[in-house]
């Protein structure tokens, strides 16, 4: 049996609820939305968390971007400006920079 890394686990279980939450909010349940949105970032967090510190911060980019985008989603700025300013000090390149400093402009 092929083992699964945790982080593709926790990703895609955190995209399921995002899913969720993009529904909810279509559907004009906010609530619900914010409470998907909230769990999705958790997923996501948790998947951050599987990968080691040296890990470099290209490999972890679609995670934090994704991160960054469920905090915002469900309110929660100060959590989505907080894993800007991490993934900036991981030394990213311009290109990441870039996109990281235009997520930061929508706060």
């Amino acid at each position: 049996m092929k083992k699964i890394h945790a982080s593709g686990y926790y990703h895609r279980m955190a995209a399921s609820f995002a899913d969720c939450g993009l529904a909810a909010k279509n559907g004009g349940d906010a609530g619900r939305a914010i409470t998907m949105y909230e769990h999705a970032l958790n997923f996501e967090l948790d998947a951050l968390n599987t990968f080691p510190d040296e890990t470099p911060p290209e490999q972890t980019l679609e995670f934090y971007r994704n991160a960054i985008s469920y905090a915002i989603e469900c309110g929660r700025t100060r959590k989505a400006k907080h894993l800007i300013g991490t993934a900036l000090s991981c030394h990213p390149s311009p290109e990441v920079i870039v996109i990281l400093e235009s997520l930061l402009t929508t706060l």
